[in-house]
């Protein structure tokens, strides 16, 4: 009993340690009350074409290291929760060009998520990191194909939001949108007129008025008496909670002048679907600046 008595200070010590460690590890891997969704919108339109307008030149690239950092930040959610627990989501989304001739391949499309099944979390981190591998693939791969592609008639996201939206929105979930895009919603203007409209809301974001307004220190008291914006999707996005975020606004110093425009067309139309204080952020020459913007939003 002596001999027990003389060791019994460090036994209690490393019990006391391990307790501790047991703990501490629980309340690292506790699921979250609700699981992340993350939906990142792609707008390959002409902000792609090669022949590029000053502050866009390798924005091909850029929109890929941007990418990989969001899937490594999803990454980080998805480890903490033994990586494919709960019901954590990631999904890039392309909206449609009208009227392209080489549309992007549908495996492709199909290959730019993250779901996992209930039997992709039983198989935890060696599944994920096959995911991910497979995800990263696909993004090169779609960029690669718009690169060699070269057509352009300009990304649809309003279509995308009144048609598409509500599928990759998950009830009882953290809902986060990323749009990465220059935010000027042009369409040819072959295929404008196949878009409704209704007064001065519009589809689009018309460019005529844009450059006109970006002149005139009140168009925001035009805007608002004139009735004009993006068309109403008539749909209501409250119960998902939603946030949103736009990178790589705009054109670095060309157009700078365009982007309270902007945000007032995308603030308001996104607010009337229920998507509150939606935030913006304008073009960066460096990637990883934007991938430190995204990794606040999430705060």
């Amino acid at each position: 009993m002596i001999k027990i008595y003389r060791y019994f200070p460090a036994i209690l010590a490393t019990a006391c340690v391990l307790l501790v460690a047991c703990s501490s590890d629980k309340k690292e891997t506790t699921l979250p009350s609700k699981p992340i969704n993350i939906i990142v919108i792609l707008d390959v339109s002409d902000r792609l074409f090669k022949k590029k307008l000053p502050g866009q030149e390798k924005q091909a690239e850029k929109d890929i290291k941007i990418a990989k950092g969001i899937i490594e930040i999803f990454e980080k959610f998805a480890r903490r929760h033994y990586f494919v627990g709960s019901r954590h989501r990631l999904a890039f989304v392309v909206p449609k060009q009208p009227g392209v001739i080489l549309p992007i391949p549908q495996e492709t499309l199909e290959s730019l998520k993250i779901w996992p099944t209930p039997e992709d979390r039983l198989k935890g981190a060696k599944r994920f990191k096959k995911m991910k591998d497979e995800l990263t693939k696909a993004i090169e791969g779609l960029y690669r194909f718009v690169d060699e592609r070269q057509e352009f008639t300009g990304s649809d996201i309003w279509s995308w939001f009144k048609v598409s939206a509500e599928e990759y929105l998950l009830a009882d979930a953290r809902n986060y949108i990323i749009c990465i895009s220059d935010g000027y919603l042009y369409l040819n203007t072959a295929f404008v007129s196949l878009l409704p409209t209704r007064g001065n809301k519009t589809s689009v974001i018309r460019h005529s008025l844009v450059e006109r307004w970006s002149d005139d220190p009140n168009w925001e008291k035009e805007f608002d008496t004139g009735g004009y914006g993006l068309l109403a999707t008539e749909k209501d996005f409250r119960d998902y909670q939603a946030k949103f975020l736009m990178v790589e606004m705009g054109l670095p110093e060309l157009r700078l002048k365009d982007l309270p425009i902007l945000e007032k067309y995308w603030g308001t139309w996104l607010q009337e679907m229920g998507i509150p204080n939606p935030k913006f952020s304008h073009t960066q020459d460096d990637p990883g600046v934007v991938v430190e913007k995204i990794k606040d939003f999430f705060k």
